[in-house]
């Protein structure tokens, strides 16, 4: 278990959903000294290509590409669970969509408990079937009427 002074990082950062940050642990919600983000670069190493920690950016703020004290690269994707909201979702055929809450910045992905979504996968299956019978149905409809056309042809020809 990570001890409380792996997060004591002596300014309060707003990274705690950023998508670019490469948690430490996954045991603590908050932000760890161990912490990195992936979008941080130094101004002087060209050629680093790896994420660097949080700490380190916080300590010399000049020499890095972001500040996470006032980031303006902030990339959140949040996950919340609402079943009323996912079913509304739903009947517009959005509900595996990322909801768009501000461009480039901010995406909220709603999703229902199992049981909703279950209900209403056994509906689509349903729908669908309905959907397949009706359109055998009406195919064998057609294919009578060409029969009965054909053989109103058929009868009214004469003979040899």
């Amino acid at each position: 278990m990570a001890s409380e002074s792996e997060y004591a990082l002596g300014h309060t950062v707003d990274c705690v959903n950023c998508q670019w940050r490469d948690k430490w642990s996954y045991s603590h919600k908050g932000v760890a000294k161990w912490d990195k983000c992936s979008i941080a670069r130094h101004k002087h190493i060209k050629e680093m290509g790896r994420s660097n920690y949080i700490k380190s950016i916080i300590e010399s703020p000049d020499s890095y590409s972001v500040n996470p004290l006032d980031c303006d690269k902030r990339y959140v994707r949040d996950r919340i669970k609402n079943n009323r909201m996912w079913v509304h979702l739903y009947f517009k055929g959005r509900e595996k969509d990322w909801v768009v809450i501000e461009p480039n910045k901010h995406e909220i992905l709603v999703q229902a408990s199992w049981w909703v979504r279950k209900l209403f996968g056994v509906a689509d299956r349903f729908h669908q079937w309905q959907d397949a019978r009706a359109l055998k149905r009406a195919e064998k409809l057609v294919e009578k009427r060409k029969t009965v056309l054909l053989t109103h042809i058929v009868k009214e020809l004469p003979r040899v």
